[in-house]
């Protein structure tokens, strides 16, 4: 009998002092930030699991990561509490991320930040399903910027992107580590408690594990999440669905102990981005803005008016900004307003515009009729 107490202590010993799993798992993808993911992990990731408490390492060395090319366009990433516990990341989060970087650091370095919304309005229109057509050009060459523009981010994107997946993935990791998980229907509250959950574990580590920097980490992915939705409340679109309003509650938390003036000029703008274009005072900022030679803004303008059904008004707009704006896609719209005799005298290639809106890239044909079907007016 002392011969089994003592076996049994041993073995009670020997199990508390085996070491944990001191290593998490990324799956090799064909995705194309699968290389990426894998190296911040080894490098950032696993040097601060081996400092966690036992019982967070045991919870999450069987975590296995996965970035995938197939989640829905709009999903971001995901905690799955399954056999292995997974966090699987967008691939095409995660290139909106790269160049939203490179697109507010250009905007930055040229001393013009409505250049990023000129040139999301692009990026999503360009990465929508029914778009036939070129993919966007990253934003140093849509803007043809200069090889010291160019060298001058290079760098700094380089860090401001691997300290957004940094936090991308310890929030997922927060998901395993609380285990605050929830359905897809849960109630708000539900949603609201797990994540401030995760958030909470995650700024915790990063406090205690990660060199304090002066990058903008979760700030970049709302920024993003605001020209996503900002794209589609102009364009009515429900393929990418409002998000906005789920994260924007955590900006009074990530921007009041703003200290760097890289982070208080970056929460400024987005306050006041979100405050402006998500407001009644929308038509007045992009008045504004067009007042002062921004010639993208006649493109939301009338895009605006076509939603209030005030066509005249919206074809002049989307024919200013194709002319003197040069945004590309105004010509389906204008196409549409030439045929149906909403701007006088016809050109000799209004057929060719016209055709614009049906043989290449992303029709609105579909929306543009329903809107007349509903107001009475002809097609």
């Amino acid at each position: 009998m002392r011969f089994v107490l003592n076996f049994t202590v041993v073995v009670t010993l020997l199990t508390l002092f085996i070491p944990p799993v001191s290593a998490l798992e990324v799956r090799s993808t064909s995705a194309q930030f699968s290389p990426l993911i894998e190296r911040i992990v080894q490098a950032k990731i696993v040097p601060a699991f081996k400092q966690l408490p036992d019982k967070d390492q045991r919870l999450l060395a069987p975590v296995e990561i996965s970035v995938v090319e197939n989640l829905r366009a709009a999903g971001m990433a995901l905690a799955v509490d399954d056999t292995p516990p997974l966090i699987i990341i967008n691939d095409r989060f995660l290139k909106g991320l790269s160049v939203y970087i490179e697109a507010y650091l250009l905007s930055q370095s040229m001393n013009r930040p409505e250049l990023v919304e000129e040139y999301f309005s692009d990026y999503f229109w360009r990465h929508h399903p029914s778009f036939v057509g070129p993919l966007p050009k990253s934003p140093a060459d849509w803007l043809s910027a200069s090889p010291e523009q160019r060298e001058q981010i290079q760098a700094e994107h380089e860090r401001l992107l691997e300290s957004v997946i940094v936090d991308v993935l310890l929030h997922e990791m927060g998901h395993h580590a609380e285990h605050a998980f929830y359905g897809y229907l849960a109630s708000q509250y539900v949603r609201e408690d797990n994540e401030r959950l995760a958030d909470d574990w995650a700024a915790k580590v990063k406090a205690e594990h990660f060199k304090p920097d002066d990058t903008l980490g979760r700030l970049i992915s709302i920024g993003y999440i605001f020209e996503q939705d900002r794209w589609a409340a102009l364009k009515r679109d429900d393929y990418y669905p409002r998000m906005l309003s789920g994260v924007a509650g955590y900006l009074p938390i990530l921007c009041e102990d703003a200290t760097e003036a890289s982070k208080q000029h970056f929460c400024n703008q987005l306050y006041d981005n979100i405050s402006n274009y998500f407001s009644k005072k929308v038509v007045d900022t992009y008045a504004q803005r067009r007042d002062r030679g921004d010639t993208f803004a006649s493109f939301p303008m009338g895009q605006i008016h076509l939603a209030k059904n005030n066509f005249v008004d919206a074809c002049n707009y989307f024919n200013e900004s194709l002319i003197y704006g040069q945004v590309a896609r105004a010509a389906i719209y204008v196409g549409w307003c030439y045929q149906n005799g909403y701007l006088e005298p016809s050109p000799p290639d209004a057929q060719v515009l016209a055709m614009a809106r049906v043989s290449y890239g992303f029709s609105d044909k579909k929306n543009i009729a329903g809107m007349l079907d509903s107001s009475g007016s002809q097609q």
